[in-house]
């Protein structure tokens, strides 16, 4: 959550937060919820994305390249799950 939400990452422009994403937020929204009875496909495609993400920019790597790399594995947009 923290990663998602919170950190600073080096982006474009410098140190900054992402920028807000509704689909993102309303992702975290259901996988919060006690019992899980909403999580949809794309919550849990998002979920491992940004984890693989964030555990190759723990290891050093820059957020462009661990992002590119988790793509491959974890691309919710190019899935269509997000708009």
């Amino acid at each position: 959550m923290n990663h998602i939400f919170f950190n600073e990452h080096d982006l474009e422009g410098g140190p900054k937060r992402f920028d807000p994403s509704y689909d993102m937020a309303e992702s975290w929204r259901r996988l919060s919820e006690v019992g899980g009875q909403h999580v949809q496909r794309h919550d849990l495609v998002m979920l491992h994305h940004e984890l693989m993400e964030y555990n190759f920019m723990k290891k050093g790597m820059n957020y462009n390249e661990a992002h590119k790399l988790t793509n491959q594995k974890y691309d919710y947009k190019k899935l269509g799950l997000l708009g």
